[in-house]
């Protein structure tokens, strides 16, 4: 299984009650965040409409792309005007 990381930003008071739930928790904050997190998203993973988002993500995922020409970015003189 593929893992990601996530980053993010919170105020510094936000980070001490973290930090503290993590102690009384007995993990470390990443270990106490993660378990959090992916709380979470078994949640989220209950809900129809991110089924349904999911759903078409893939889909879209999975449609072959399209042919697209290259666009020219100078006059060219066609062969018939020279």
């Amino acid at each position: 299984m593929a893992v990601s990381q996530v980053n993010i930003r919170l105020d510094s008071r936000k980070l001490e009650i973290l930090e503290a739930g993590a102690f009384v928790d007995g993990r470390s904050v990443p270990e106490f965040v993660r378990a959090a997190i992916e709380d979470l998203a078994d949640q989220l993973a209950n809900d129809p409409a991110v089924q349904l988002a999911i759903q078409a993500r893939d889909e879209r995922n999975r449609r072959p792309a399209s042919n697209i020409a290259g666009f020219p970015t100078k006059h060219r003189v066609r062969a018939a005007d020279a």
